[in-house]
């Protein structure tokens, strides 16, 4: 097995994203964040969402954090989260250390010479009966500032329903609706806080690809939970 540190470079803008969008979870401190580097693909999991990204460097394996220290780490660098240049990362397997930027934290490491798992094309949410549609980004975030006018707090939750060709957003006594082509009716209730930082770090991407169902709730590559899950919706009356 080589002892040698490996160098990585990740994507500073999805990866603190993420990061940041899972943290505003109530609940998120608690637990592990699992990082599992493939073969230029690394998967970022936790109870409270996944996501998926590209990186560069030779470490295949995984990275097992506490959430509260991968958070602590990515604090220190929230201030550049738009830069343009990469997140210069550390993978120290005879220490047992991630070190990002500068900044080293204990991790469980756990090298893998195993080939990598094969991505498929399939849906993200497992269950058949999903709410599917996909919306221009901004169009997606202009909506969602019309139903969440004011800052959510961390226990705001957000209900999307999707019906006869049109999506209702209801958040507390705010709503907002429009038309839309539909491929799969249902409702669902998220954190709206973790929901709009997450939506918001797609700006610049032209579609945000949505699946919802028991299982959890996808925006392109990014997993998350539900609350709430139903596959026969009422029209809202807010």
């Amino acid at each position: 097995m080589n002892t040698e540190p490996y160098y990585l470079l990740l994507p500073r803008q999805e990866f603190m994203a993420w990061l940041i969008a899972i943290a505003s979870n109530k609940f998120a401190g608690v637990g592990e964040i699992t990082m599992t580097f493939q073969m230029g693909n690394l998967t970022l999991n936790c109870e409270w969402g996944e996501t998926s990204m590209n990186y560069e460097g030779k470490f295949n394996g995984v990275v097992v954090f506490r959430s509260q220290t991968l958070f602590a780490l990515v604090r220190r660098y929230a201030s550049k989260q738009k830069l343009s240049t990469p997140l210069r990362a550390i993978v120290d397997v005879t220490e047992a250390k991630f070190i990002l930027e500068a900044v080293s934290a204990k991790a469980l490491i756990k090298p893998s010479d195993m080939p990598p798992v094969i991505p498929t094309d399939e849906p993200q949410c497992a269950n058949s009966e999903a709410m599917r549609f996909t919306l221009a980004t901004n169009e997606f975030i202009s909506l969602l500032k019309r139903a969440i006018p004011h800052p959510p707090s961390k226990k705001t939750a957000l209900k999307l329903t999707a019906l006869n060709g049109r999506l209702y957003l209801l958040c507390g006594h705010d709503s907002a609706n429009m038309e839309l082509a539909i491929a799969s009716h249902g409702e669902v209730t998220v954190s709206a806080k973790t929901f709009r930082q997450v939506l918001a770090s797609y700006q610049g991407t032209p579609t945000i690809e949505f699946e919802a169902s028991k299982d959890g709730l996808r925006l392109n590559a990014f997993r998350m939970s539900v609350s709430n899950w139903s596959g026969s919706p009422q029209r809202p009356t807010g």
